[in-house]
């Protein structure tokens, strides 16, 4: 007995567990086995969208020829990369101003005492 866990992507119905009772000695025995379960699985994973991780460890290269035993757990992860979006517009390559900002009184911006100004007190221009 094999567990699948399917994405949302792949699911067929509100389950997205199967479970294989059938000897598959391998995931591309696996893949023969859900393909005439869920008709055009294979073509869906033909985009190489999907990895695939037995037991919790990721599956990255030769995937389909890891061997499987009785119990495991395979799951199909999407695959998350970034990239180009072709439709996306192409960011500025002008540089970009940054302004200061001008708070404080109509005399100026606001000013941060340094530290011999505190220990004499605030000057008359800060006081209310």
């Amino acid at each position: 007995m094999i567990l699948v866990r399917l994405p949302s992507t792949l699911r067929t119905g509100a389950d997205d567990e199967m479970t294989v009772y059938e000897a598959v000695p391998d995931i591309a025995s696996l893949i023969d086995v859900l393909d005439r379960r869920i008709p055009g699985f294979r073509d869906q994973l033909d985009d190489s969208v999907f990895n695939f991780a037995v037991n919790g460890e990721m599956l990255l290269y030769r995937a389909r020829d890891r061997a499987l035993r009785d119990g495991d757990v395979v799951e199909v992860v999407p695959t998350i990369s970034g990239g180009e979006n072709p439709g996306a517009p192409e960011p500025s390559r002008e540089p970009r101003r940054l302004e200061t900002p001008t708070r404080g009184t109509r005399r100026g911006p606001l000013r941060v005492p340094r530290r011999a100004e505190m220990r004499r007190g605030a000057p008359r221009c800060w006081r209310n």
